[in-house]
């Protein structure tokens, strides 16, 4: 428990120093005691053996008053990404994009950002590229340096086959992004698309260095050598990700 303690401590320190509310912490506390007794079958066993006791949640909010208030200056992450996952998530894309259009004529929005940009997403999802452009540019207009914003944007490039101008997107956004995992995935799934076969190899095979145990990069690098590369080191690469 003391080392439960400890994790704790230096958790919320690092939640302070990354901008979040350390009040957060406790306030999630009690929320996962909450859950545990009225859903206590359900619970993870993980979490069954670090349980949220009183304890805990008053060491934390004791911890979080040192800290005092701090104020979320940039909260658009959050919704952008919930909304991302509500998407690809989604059982029926066009329940969807209705469900994101009803929302977006509600005069009261609290995040507006984010809803826009599911909104685009799930019309991609749903071949419904003109209307998923229109809605974009207007957000990247707003939002030049949004990473999932030139994702996306790149994504519809390749779909109005410009597919030299979505590499320049992605590239561009990986001087600033080197690290940002989805968008090395989108990367080299578009150098494949694009048949840039030696790119693709090179790009993808660094990347399995840095994330060896990573099986979407292992079947891209066996995407790669497909085209253009001995059979057999394909296989060995989606061997390899089936072990994983």
């Amino acid at each position: 428990r003391a080392h439960e303690i400890e994790a704790d401590n230096i958790g919320m320190r690092i939640l302070y120093q990354s901008s979040f509310d350390p009040h957060a912490v406790p306030a999630f506390f009690e929320r996962m005691q909450r859950l545990r007794y009225t859903a206590a079958n359900e619970i993870p066993k993980f979490l069954q053996n670090h349980p949220v006791t009183s304890d805990r949640i008053a060491e934390s909010k004791n911890r979080a008053n040192k800290y005092g208030k701090r104020k979320i200056t940039s909260p658009n992450i959050f919704y952008l990404v919930k909304n991302r996952i509500e998407v690809i998530t989604s059982k029926n894309l066009s329940n969807t994009v209705k469900s994101f259009k009803i929302k977006l004529n509600n005069q009261q929005l609290k995040n507006k950002i984010g809803l826009q940009y599911g909104y685009a997403l799930a019309l991609y999802k749903n071949h419904q590229f003109a209307e998923a452009e229109k809605i974009l540019g207007n957000l990247e207009k707003e939002h030049p340096n949004e990473i999932l914003f030139q994702i996306l944007a790149a994504k519809l490039t390749v779909k109005n086959k410009q597919i030299d101008k979505a590499i320049s997107i992605l590239k561009t956004a990986l001087t600033n992004y080197e690290n940002y995992y989805p968008l090395i995935i989108e990367y080299g799934k578009i150098l494949i698309t694009a048949k840039h076969t030696q790119s693709a190899y090179d790009f993808i095979r660094a990347k399995t260095r840095q994330y060896p145990d990573d099986v979407a990069l292992q079947l891209l690098l066996a995407a790669a050598l497909a085209q253009n590369g001995p059979k057999a080191y394909d296989y060995q690469a989606k061997a390899k990700a089936s072990k994983i």
